[in-house]
């Protein structure tokens, strides 16, 4: 048999699924495939009621318990990082593993190097989610990463090459599909997702020679004649209500180049929004040292700047047929990423892996 972890959360009676859209896609492909899922559970209420070791205690009880269902031969895929779990997870892997189980990870995020700031958080916090990050991960008999950057980044972190599987891009299932929306190369670029101005300072820099629609949450409008907020939409509303020539992909606080901690993170990280641009059959704007720049320029789906104020140009430089050429190269992305299959290449082989691995 072969089992996913479902995590699910009680908070204020309210049951719901533990999870993004990202790992909720994960989900529904994986189930699609024949996986069984095996819930999890987490209540808030317990925590508030009972305080926090006692709510702690019950999710060691309710991993224990969820993880002894995998047997011998049996396979588990577990998305890291766990929502919430106990420091024992580790060990219940290795004995699920003693009894002939397999463990099939994949990755969403390795937290210790995007929370790794001593201003935010505590140099005890910053070591238990190291040790999380290293402890649970090399339990993978297949680890499933997110591209060849992030592989050599594992191999340094002790996971074993050969146990790697790249998924080169997530997945972004859409489930009422209606169609492209029209694009035209001289329409605004679209920022979409988090406004907040301390999680993205450069949209409150964006230069003036370009036209931007911004699309997400906390935005605060200064009245900027070419920045335009349009709104926020829940994430499969999005990919229609998008309206613009490009998605760009960046971070940080500067439109200079993508710094700090999340220029860093970009190195090895693919951002879920790339996936919601491209599932729109929007071409994509990146920076040129992102992991993800590898595929714009393999796949032709968008062009690579290494800073902000470039696009400008970048686009004016472009022609009409090499702009419907890169638009037609992101729709073929596309069908692939609303049918999940980058996911279910990337779960095929690690059954593939974990099935001729040896006791």
């Amino acid at each position: 048999m072969n089992y996913y972890i479902q995590e699910t959360v009680f908070n204020e009676d309210v049951k719901q699924t533990a999870g993004s859209k990202a790992r909720e896609d994960i989900n529904e492909i994986a189930e699609k495939m024949g996986f069984s899922p095996i819930e999890v559970e987490y209540d808030y209420s317990l925590r508030n009621k009972k305080g926090f070791l006692t709510a702690l205690a019950q999710l060691s009880e309710d991993w224990s318990k969820a993880l002894a269902q995998v047997g011998e031969g049996d396979t588990v895929l577990i998305q890291y990082p766990l929502n919430h779990h106990p420091v024992g997870v580790p060990g219940m892997l290795k004995k699920l593993q003693k009894r002939g189980g397999k463990v099939i990870i994949l990755i969403h995020d390795i937290d210790y190097i995007r929370m790794n700031n001593e201003s935010l958080l505590s140099k005890l916090k910053v070591a238990k989610v190291k040790y999380e990050d290293h402890s649970i991960i090399k339990c993978g008999d297949a680890v499933i990463a997110h591209n060849k950057k992030m592989m050599k980044f594992l191999a340094g972190m002790g996971v074993k090459k050969e146990k790697m599987i790249s998924l080169r891009i997530f997945d972004y299932l859409i489930h009422q599909d209606s169609g492209y929306v029209s694009r035209n190369i001289a329409e605004p670029v679209i920022i979409a997702g988090n406004l907040r101005r301390h999680k993205v300072g450069y949209v409150y820099s964006l230069p003036d020679n370009q036209e931007f629609n911004l699309y997400g949450v906390d935005f605060e409008d200064d009245g900027r004649e070419n920045i335009h907020y349009i709104g926020a939409f829940d994430p499969e509303e999005l990919t229609q209500k998008m309206q613009g020539s490009f998605g760009l992909v960046w971070d940080g606080t500067t439109c200079d180049t993508c710094d700090g901690l999340s220029g860093s993170y970009l190195k090895i990280n693919n951002p879920h929004k790339f996936s919601l641009y491209l599932s729109s059959g929007l071409p994509v704007i990146v920076w040129d040292q992102a992991a993800i720049a590898d595929f714009v320029k393999k796949e032709n789906v968008g062009i690579t700047v290494s800073r902000i104020s470039e696009i400008r140009d970048a686009v004016a430089n472009m022609s009409e047929s090499s702009y419907r050429e890169i638009e037609a190269n992101a729709r073929k992305i596309s069908r692939r990423l609303i049918g999940g299959s980058y996911t279910k290449k990337a779960l095929t082989k690690a059954l593939d892996m974990v099935s001729g691995q040896k006791e």
